[in-house]
């Protein structure tokens, strides 16, 4: 696999900062992220160890959504 360069290793490290900092209403996918950093997602996918802390920064944030849920769910009056 073709390593990718500099600017695209830089451009996705601050397109992570920055949803990391302001993440809004939209998920943090793949997707997102390679157009945030204006990149492509293949470009995106060359870049393991950038996708892996994608994924370490994503998967908490979906645990607490889901820790969330849960309590709302179960202190309902009417469950």
């Amino acid at each position: 696999m073709k390593p990718i360069g500099k600017n695209a290793t830089q451009a996705i490290e601050e397109a992570l900062a920055r949803l990391a900092a302001n993440p809004g209403s939209g998920r943090l996918t793949a997707a997102r992220l390679a157009a945030e950093a204006g990149v492509s997602r293949a470009t995106l996918y060359r870049a393991p160890e950038l996708l892996r802390r994608l994924r370490a920064w994503t998967l908490p944030m979906s645990q607490s959504l889901e820790r969330l849920q849960i309590a709302f769910v179960s202190s309902r009056p009417w469950s």
